[in-house]
């Protein structure tokens, strides 16, 4: 009986330890650091290209004609296209959405 208490207690708190853990990048999170949130940006703003290169990690970025461009398919882009415009580039918690 008392092992499954157990059991059931641990159920519990392994997922409130992992979210409690997660709270320092959720609130430190907005937006900057995310290329797909730079190219729904551009998108609004009708380029292709985003304005640049904010990992500086090599194979992150294509570089073409000194222009940015963001290598992975769009669909998570598309997906934060409406938020990117209501709240703006800077306002967004991606872990959140």
């Amino acid at each position: 009986m008392e092992t499954k208490k157990f059991n059931q207690f641990l159920w519990l708190m392994i997922p409130v330890i992992l979210l409690f853990s997660m709270f320092s990048t959720i609130f430190e999170n907005n937006g900057r650091n995310n290329l797909y949130v730079y190219q729904a940006q551009a998108f609004l703003e009708g380029h292709l290209n985003i304005a640049e290169d904010i990992n500086n990690l090599p194979g992150e970025v294509a570089l073409s004609n000194g222009k940015f461009y963001n290598i992975f398919p769009p669909f998570p882009t598309v997906v934060l296209l409406p938020f990117v415009a209501i709240f703006g580039d800077t306002n967004i918690k991606i872990l959140l959405i």
